[in-house]
């Protein structure tokens, strides 16, 4: 006799909804109650398996090298089991009748050429996801920043439009507490600004006059950054000093001055972390909108790792579009932000902030525009005396039509894994 779960027990919302034509009353496997609402494990299986098939494949094998210098081949990915265990986020009573009956669904025939999918010792990788209506906007809005309207086209804005969709309410959860992804600033946060000091008489202009020398750089001189274009000045500072110091990545014997400045008034902020959590958060397999929710997280943590890493030389046109979100977020956006919160790629842990300088102050002094002064006496000095570095684990192989892939650790879809 097959086994049965009821509604009550599955932990899934939307895969409940998708067992709903399946529902009659039955005695639950899980709970042991009967209930007019259970599905058996045929009907489970129906559910589950074309979701297995839309976004897994079996792994290709990967070579692995001994100490002795013997190779071998194993495959890469997961196990069937694991795999449903992934998508449900559920283990079920029956998980081994579960994986039986999925295997059974599968109606290849080896003697007619087919390649069985479902195996109970194969290992499983996520499947590449297809182009989706939010990777068009992408593609779009990206080669049309680059070679036609620059900040205000209408792809530029669809995209950003969905993106930030609802920011303003959004909140984040960690660790059981809270925490908006709009943030106030109030007047006693303090941040903090670095510069490289080369010669003796550069800390002397820095100790006369710090927000002159260790402040933004006029327009005239403004040069393209992470997020802003050739001109245009922005005011990237660090919640701390030593991030403030790690993002300017100083050579071993630098100089530098550092700055503490705070609020003039309340801030409005968005945080890039909190958001690429909120949107990565929660996600069902099940759910209508999974494969746009799951672009869209891709999107948010390229534009966050985009903004946190330095230009790379030869690539600036590809910071067009983060230099776009800037405007969008301080000039279009309902919310009309102050700056950007993000992480630091320089120093583990550290939060860097950039404030936008406010179009309605562009005439006034700098405290105006940046909402921040400089807090007396705050500068210091110091001298580089070591750098670090740190490595993540990348996994390399090469598909069966040849094309080479190279992915994370952590296994995240990311925008490199759409066909």
């Amino acid at each position: 006799m097959s086994s049965v779960i009821c509604r009550k027990c599955i932990e899934d919302s939307h895969l409940a909804k998708a067992l709903e034509e399946y529902f009659q009353q039955l005695t639950c496997s899980e709970c042991g109650q009967r209930s007019r609402k259970a599905v058996t494990v045929e009907a489970l299986a129906a559910v589950i398996e074309p979701v297995l098939r839309e976004y897994f494949v079996q792994g290709g094998d990967i070579k692995h090298f001994g100490e002795d210098d013997s190779e071998w081949y194993e495959q890469d990915g997961e196990s069937l089991d694991a795999i449903i265990q992934q998508v449900t986020e559920q283990d079920f009573v029956f998980q081994e009748e579960l994986v039986r009956a999925i295997c059974d669904l599968d109606d290849a025939w080896p003697p007619d050429g087919d390649e069985v999918l479902w195996d109970s010792t194969a290992s499983y990788v996520p499947r590449r996801m297809r182009p989706h209506e939010m990777a068009l906007f992408w593609e779009v809005a990206t080669q049309e920043i680059k070679h036609g309207q620059r900040f205000f086209s209408p792809s530029v804005r669809l995209l950003f439009d969905r993106l930030f969709a609802g920011v303003g309410t959004m909140y984040a959860y960690a660790e059981g507490t809270k925490q908006p992804v709009t943030v106030s600033l109030s007047t006693d946060t303090a941040v903090y600004r670095s510069r490289v000091c080369a010669s003796r008489a550069m800390m002397k202009d820095a100790s006369a006059d710090p927000m002159k020398h260790v402040g933004p750089p006029p327009a005239e001189m403004a040069k393209a950054g992470r997020m802003n274009a050739e001109g245009v000045v922005v005011l990237y500072t660090a919640l701390d000093p030593d991030t403030a110091r790690a993002e300017l990545r100083p050579a071993i014997g630098s100089d530098l001055a550092v700055i503490k400045m705070t609020p003039v008034r309340r801030l409005k902020v968005l945080d890039m972390a909190r958001l690429e959590t909120v949107a990565a958060g929660a996600l069902s397999y099940f759910q209508p909108d999974y494969e746009e929710e799951v672009l869209k997280h891709a999107f948010l943590r390229r534009l966050h790792r985009m903004i946190s890493q330095p230009i790379v030389p030869g690539h600036e046109a590809d910071y067009l579009i983060t230099q776009a979100m800037a405007e969008y977020l301080a000039n279009v956006h309902p919310e009309k932000y102050d700056g950007i919160k993000f992480t630091s790629a320089q120093n583990q842990g550290g939060m860097n902030l950039v404030l936008f300088s406010r179009s309605e102050f562009e005439n006034d002094e700098m405290v105006a525009r940046f909402g921040v002064d400089y807090v007396s006496g705050s500068i210091e000095f110091s001298r580089t005396s070591g750098v670090q570095y740190s490595q993540e684990p990348l996994v390399y192989f090469e598909r069966q039509d040849g094309e080479p892939v190279a992915y994370m650790k952590n296994g995240d879809y990311d925008l490199d894994d759409l066909e």
